[in-house]
């Protein structure tokens, strides 16, 4: 009988605080969380640029320069954090010098500069080079050709004996020119599909004597089809 009375005075009870809490009292609340501030600037609202950083000296690497008795310039820049050795041959002309309606002539020429002269055929200098870790490349801009060679310190004879012979001696065989003009007229057909390639060729095409670098043809490839070794 006890703990009957018991039971009912504890739902009494919980009854009593259920009825105070429905007639307006407030339970404890946790504080609110702080608001991150938002830095990000309204949509249409101008900020001013950050401030320019500091001028700092610009260190050119130390080079040596001389003429050899043949006229030619040059310069050689020493850094020994690495063995290896870089030759670079730049001649002053490029595709601004090709003739009147045979446009890319520079860049086919430079291309087979290294595929082959009258003692080495183009694989023999592909095995000669790669034999020890180097390459040897040859390219054509708007005013300069580049030949190109890359080794490991100990072997900068064999980079000058063959980036000398590919500059002076070029054979170029019947057999690489007509792979090469293959290879330049897919990559032309190729660039006909690249809005931004075909933009800047028309832009540079009727900008006249603006701009002084001859276009490559973009609809058609009549001069390189027509190129010859002669």
């Amino acid at each position: 009988m006890k703990t009957i009375h018991t039971t009912i005075a504890a739902l009494a009870l919980l009854g009593a605080a259920t009825a105070a809490h429905a007639q307006g009292a407030t339970p404890p609340t946790r504080p609110p969380r702080p608001v991150p501030h938002d830095t990000t600037p309204q949509r249409g609202l101008r900020m001013a640029p950050p401030a320019p950083m500091a001028a700092r000296p610009m260190q050119f690497p130390t080079y040596t320069e001389s003429t050899l008795p043949n006229g030619l310039r040059v310069l050689v820049v020493e850094n020994h954090a690495r063995p290896l050795a870089t030759l670079d041959l730049y001649v002053r002309t490029g595709s601004v010098a090709d003739p009147a309606g045979k446009m890319g002539v520079a860049s086919m020429a430079a291309g087979l500069l290294t595929k082959g002269s009258p003692t080495r055929t183009a694989k023999q200098i592909s095995e000669q080079i790669e034999g020890v870790g180097g390459s040897l490349d040859a390219s054509a801009d708007d005013d300069y050709v580049a030949v190109s060679a890359n080794v490991l310190s100990d072997q900068v004879p064999l980079a000058f004996e063959l980036l000398s012979d590919a500059a002076l001696h070029p054979a170029f065989p019947d057999d690489e020119l007509q792979t090469e003009r293959t290879r330049t007229l897919s990559s032309l057909q190729s660039q006909l599909g690249q809005p931004a390639t075909v933009a800047s060729r028309a832009f540079r095409g009727i900008s006249g004597s603006a701009i002084k670098a001859r276009v490559m043809p973009t609809r058609s490839a009549a001069p390189l089809r027509s190129t010859s070794s002669a």
